[in-house]
């Protein structure tokens, strides 16, 4: 089953300030996260827990797979305030930066 990918505004602000090569790998590592997300990533843990990471090359894209949020009760921990209104299949991506930078 595809997964729908829903970015949050203030990524969408960020990649309009990166440059256009990084915005590029960015958006290859999540589209490799289309078909099965639980295959291409590590769930993140401590004050990240709810959320997983995909590496692509340097680059890390923090998100999370809605089903897998719901089913494990992080939706609060997550603070989507539009979880009731995301699909079960829906991959909400939260940040994507260069290792090191982003958590």
């Amino acid at each position: 089953m595809p997964y729908d990918i829903y970015l949050i505004d203030r990524l969408n602000k960020k990649l309009a300030k990166m440059d256009g090569q990084v915005v590029k790998r960015v958006h290859r590592g999540i589209n490799d996260l289309h078909e099965d997300p639980y295959r291409r990533s590590k769930q993140l843990h401590g004050n990240l827990k709810g959320k997983r990471k995909h590496r692509e090359g340097n680059l890390r894209i923090e998100f999370a797979v809605c089903e897998e949020c719901r089913k494990l009760r992080h939706d609060k921990i997550n603070k989507c305030i539009d979880c009731g209104d995301m699909p079960e299949n829906a991959l909400k991506v939260f940040d994507a930066d260069f290792r090191g930078a982003i958590y």
